[in-house]
């Protein structure tokens, strides 16, 4: 037994490698806290593994454009916005007392509308002259261009002129008077003394033939004639139109640009083919100068027509600033008679305030045994009083003479010693109206102001009023 129990003692069996999980073998390597089987040391499918199931660790960026978290880095204060409920006290919260210094500044207000009110009426000047001058300019080019068409026409007249004149030339020169030689052609010769002659004369043709050929050339004469004398009024017609077109064109362009010397615009001057062919005969030269000594009377009548416009379109002018002057006049004295009524009624109603307020206290005193005293709102209201009729002096500074009717006894003068006298009482009249629109927007300001004294005057009434009735009911 004993040589049994030390053989099994030496020779003792060897240990058999198992697959027995139950107690790990604990390797040398570790990862992250946790220990890892030898046969699940770590490899790249593992790896890959892992970090799928787990998710990747991002490294860490300072500079993101992350919102979540306000980067506070540099702020020396941080300040806590307040809510809609504080927001709502700050807005409830009276005003603070505003000082007696600054009692200027409802001058400077007034100051300020009327400079203000000003301006507008100048940018609307400025716009209506725009399109005064745009109209003037449009009226302008048509006017060039009726010129134009004017002067075609008359070169067109003038070439049927001279193209009659050219005929009556060619027909007296074809007509063969040989028999009547001793018959010349006087400027005042007649078709039937010529057939007298010719009856009486000893003729070598034929009676009949020879006076079919004058009754057919008298029938021709005749009609030229007629021709030539309507063309002759077309021309006066067209050359009456053309100096009118240029008039206009004239005063447009005075109009546009007054500083700048007016070009005067050229005259129509007929050519002198058609004067050389009339020429030629003495009674047509006879008729021109009758005609040129009538141009020349029109034209002085018409000259005369012009002053007379001129002098008419003056005289309107000056009527027109008149009546604005006049209208700015009216304008002035309602304002002032509206001024005087505001001024009275709001001493009325400062009056009716410090009445019941007086009895107000009079309850108040009867009610209680506390002295108390309110003689200050008289004190206001005087002083207010005196503030507008001081206001009511300084505007009545501002009044105009309004003594600029009738200054013009002038048919007795010239016409450019009138023209000279009615632009200065235009100028003086201008003058005038601009101080008393000034004026009346310095008044518009003041009644403005008035108005706002009464409406603030007539609540102070309406509220004291309510109170004391409110008083008075609970009482009762």
């Amino acid at each position: 037994m004993k040589d049994l129990e030390s053989k099994a003692t030496k020779d003792k069996l060897r240990k058999v490698v198992t697959n027995d999980r139950s107690q790990p073998l604990l390797p040398r390597m570790k990862s992250k806290g946790q220990f890892v089987y030898d046969s699940e040391k770590p490899n790249l499918h593992h790896q890959l593994l892992n970090e799928i199931q787990r998710g990747v660790n991002l490294k860490r960026v300072k500079h993101i454009s992350d919102r979540s978290r306000p980067l506070l880095e540099g702020l020396k204060k941080f300040r806590r916005q307040l809510t809609i409920e504080e927001q709502q006290k700050v807005e409830e919260t009276p005003p603070e007392p505003i000082d007696e210094d600054l009692d200027d500044i409802d001058k400077l207000r007034d100051d300020l509308q009327a400079t203000k009110q000003l301006l507008e009426i100048e940018l609307r000047n400025k716009h209506v002259e725009k399109e005064l001058n745009e109209k003037l300019q449009s009226k302008l080019e048509q006017m060039e261009t009726e010129l134009k068409t004017l002067k075609t026409s008359l070169k067109e007249t003038q070439k049927q002129n001279q193209e009659l004149s050219e005929q009556l030339a060619t027909r007296k020169d074809s007509v063969d008077l040989k028999p009547l030689k001793r018959l010349p052609l006087e400027p005042s010769f007649s078709f039937a003394d010529l057939k007298k002659d010719l009856s009486k004369a000893n003729l070598t043709r034929n009676d009949s033939v020879i006076f079919n050929e004058i009754d057919a050339f008298e029938e021709e004469y005749n009609n030229l004639q007629s021709r030539l004398a309507q063309a002759q009024k077309e021309s006066q017609t067209w050359r009456s139109k053309f100096e009118k077109a240029s008039k206009e064109l004239q005063e447009a362009n005075a109009k546009l640009n007054p500083s700048q010397d007016q070009k005067p615009v050229p005259k129509f001057v007929p050519s002198p083919e058609s004067s050389s062919e009339e020429e030629e005969s003495s009674t047509e030269e006879e008729e021109d100068e009758e005609e040129e000594e009538e141009e020349e009377e029109e034209e002085s009548e018409s000259e005369a027509d012009e002053d007379k416009k001129e002098l008419r379109s003056l005289e309107s002018k000056l009527r027109s600033t008149q009546e604005r002057a006049k209208a700015a006049r009216s304008e002035k004295k309602s304002l002032r008679k509206s001024i005087k009524d505001l001024e009275k009624s709001i001493k009325s109603e400062k009056e009716n305030y410090s009445r019941l307020k007086q009895d107000v206290d009079k309850m108040a005193r009867l009610m209680s045994t506390d002295d108390c005293t309110s003689e200050d709102t008289l004190d206001s209201s005087e002083s207010s009083s005196s503030d507008s009729e001081s206001s009511s002096d300084a505007d009545t500074e501002l009044e105009l003479d309004p003594t600029l009717g009738s200054r013009l006894q002038l048919d007795n003068l010239n016409v450019e010693t009138r023209y000279a006298k009615i632009n200065s009482c235009i100028k003086k009249l201008q003058e005038d109206l601009n101080r008393t629109k000034r004026c009346n927007h310095l008044l518009k300001s003041n009644a403005d102001k008035l108005q706002q004294d009464y409406e603030s005057e007539k609540a102070k009434y309406k509220q004291l009023e309510q109170e004391l009735n409110h008083v008075l009911a609970e009482l009762g």
